[in-house]
């Protein structure tokens, strides 16, 4: 998919890139947050959401706050919630989206 296609937006999340760097530590609900505030500013209904590393767990964080704005996840690396495996946490999580007739909160 190029640009032409769809418009792209990167995010710096907070703390990171030329982003606010917050006075307090944010929380992972904070930053997605952050990221559906985001969206709400541009009027952005729904998205196909990617996040690498960090942004990727936001990115599932914000599937599992707001399910019907996000249409697709595309996950780079992300990193799991603590103390789990990461490719069991990732496929359970994978196939919970796959064979679910509508989406509920994750997990």
């Amino acid at each position: 998919v190029t640009a032409t296609a769809r418009p792209i937006i990167a995010m710096a999340m907070p703390g990171h890139g030329r982003s606010f760097t917050p006075s307090g530590t944010l929380t992972l609900e904070d930053t997605a947050d952050v990221v559906l505030r985001l969206l709400d500013v541009l009027e952005i209904p729904a998205v196909h959401l990617g996040g690498h590393s960090w942004g990727g767990k936001v990115a599932v964080a914000v599937a599992a706050t707001a399910p019907r704005r996000v249409l697709s996840l595309v996950l780079s690396d992300p990193v799991p919630p603590q103390g789990v495996c990461p490719i069991s946490w990732l496929t359970r999580f994978v196939v919970r989206l796959s064979f679910q007739p509508e989406r509920r909160r994750f997990p």
